[in-house]
């Protein structure tokens, strides 16, 4: 693909985006940072630039790295910028999520680690903010540089991760209470086959990067530009990585990022993220998206009403419905189990009226088990049929079963240039191919296999 002048280069599958939005697109030279609502264009906008950087030659040499922090943010912006590059540049574009990047980090170089930060090779994720872990805690520390029953009384679950792992402490603090908890806490997870969480391998990630000059160079010369999605949700801890990555680097950095929009405040979301950002890498102003492309207006008049109770603003917007653009109501329910009884019955009467039980979707901020119980439980009492999808998504989204499916539906004839493109990129990344004479190998041999395996077919 030859290198595209700035001026001649336009945008990907869509006809125009903001002012903004394109400023900061074409902006390959600084860092960025924009605050958006929902339904502004965010991922799309990361998309965007990504082939813009890389259609007019502006990492050449090196990469570009996404982070987002949740899974199926970062394969949704994968996805955007694969069906708009040429197979031969989409290993220029890499999306990941935070906590994969600082797992692999600690997988290829946890052997520079102490040894009391280190974990075995055969570790396995582990979640200690649990009453069981605690207990056993406040009853096997008895003891340990001479911690007593009394100091342990205190250990409550709640926040326990963030208090007694992965705090860091002062010089001076070493021999606190909260610090001989934490050396007691390391000590127990680790030994034998060990047992680590998502933040501590998030610490660990962080110590090696701090600690290992080869690393930290080894990641600037890599990558020319890192995108940074939601960044609302960045923790204190990740964007301490962050900056042990990135401050005082070449990296041009794009964050993106909702004022409105904090999720991730229940697990520990930095405060005044963005003017933190703002002032740690000297970005004068931000780019702000004003357009809502997602929402019915029904929609977005319900969001700026829920914005302005939120804020505890003086002036409430009026609300006038639209005709046909459906509705959104807030309701409180005192119990649980009142609660899944009036989902249910919703249900039912929308059923009634004609609508497919397939077009009818719960969505929970965190599915907790006494939630999803109720509602299920009362939808079977109405005889409708319901299951948590959560399971089926991940293990759909996995990229070997993506690869068998489609291996599948070629075996078929159901083929199609974007499930050829995309069949040929997961082998590419399965098999860490990217130069155009073993693309072209790869092609030749996926073609006899789905021959060989169309015969077998004809043959059953």
């Amino acid at each position: 693909m030859p290198i595209i002048k700035d001026d001649d280069w336009v945008l990907k599958d869509i006809q125009e985006v903001e002012d903004e939005a394109m400023k900061v697109i074409r902006n390959s030279t600084g860092h960025n940072l924009v605050l958006a609502g929902p339904g502004a264009g965010k991922t799309e906008l990361l998309a965007q630039k990504a082939c813009f950087l890389i259609e007019t030659g502006k990492c050449r040499d090196k990469r570009i790295i996404a982070l987002s922090f949740k899974k199926d943010a970062a394969q949704n912006l994968q996805d955007r910028v694969n069906s708009r590059l040429d197979l031969k540049y989409r290993q220029k574009f890499e999306s990941t999520t935070f906590d994969a990047f600082c797992k692999s980090i600690v997988d290829r170089f946890k052997s520079t680690l102490p040894v009391v930060y280190r974990p075995s090779d055969d570790y396995e994720i582990y979640f200690p903010e649990n009453k069981k872990f605690v207990e056993e805690v406040k009853r096997d520390a008895v003891g340990f540089e001479g911690l007593t029953a009394e100091e342990l009384k205190k250990l409550k679950h709640n926040n326990f991760e963030n208090n007694y792992i992965v705090r860091p402490y002062k010089k001076g603090e070493e021999h606190s209470v909260d610090a001989r908890i934490k050396r007691f806490v390391w000590f127990r997870l680790l030994e034998g086959k060990s047992k680590v969480s998502f933040k501590m391998i998030n610490f660990l990630a962080n110590y090696i990067i701090r600690n290992n000059k080869f690393l930290s160079n080894a990641i600037n010369s890599t990558y020319e530009y890192a995108f940074i999605d939601e960044f609302q949700d960045t923790t204190y801890q990740q964007y301490e990585i962050f900056k042990s990555i990135f401050l005082d680097k070449k990296i041009k950095i794009t964050a993106v990022g909702d004022t409105k929009q904090r999720i991730m405040g229940w697990a520990g979301a930095l405060h005044s993220a963005f003017e933190i950002f703002k002032n740690d890498f000297a970005i004068e102003h931000h780019n702000e998206l004003l357009s809502n492309r997602r929402s019915l207006k029904n929609l977005i008049g319900y969001q700026r009403m829920m914005e302005a109770f939120m804020n505890h603003a003086d002036n409430k917007p009026e609300m006038e419905l639209i005709e046909n653009e459906g509705s959104a109501k807030l309701i409180q329910f005192d119990e649980s189990n009142i609660e899944g009884a009036y989902i249910a019955l919703c249900i039912q009467k929308w059923i009634e009226k004609g609508v497919d039980e397939r077009e009818i979707c719960i969505l929970f901020r965190n599915p907790s088990k006494h939630y999803t119980d109720k509602i299920i439980s009362s939808l079977q009492d109405l005889d409708i049929k319901c299951r948590i999808e959560n399971t089926y998504q991940e293990l759909l989204n996995e990229a070997i079963v993506q690869l068998i499916l489609k291996m599948l539906m070629f075996t078929c004839d159901k083929k199609s240039i974007e499930g050829w493109n995309s069949t040929m990129e997961l082998l590419c990344n399965i098999r860490g191919v990217n130069k155009s004479r073993d693309i072209t190998r790869l092609e030749k041999e996926l073609s006899r296999f789905i021959k060989s395996n169309k015969d077998i077919n004809g043959n059953v």
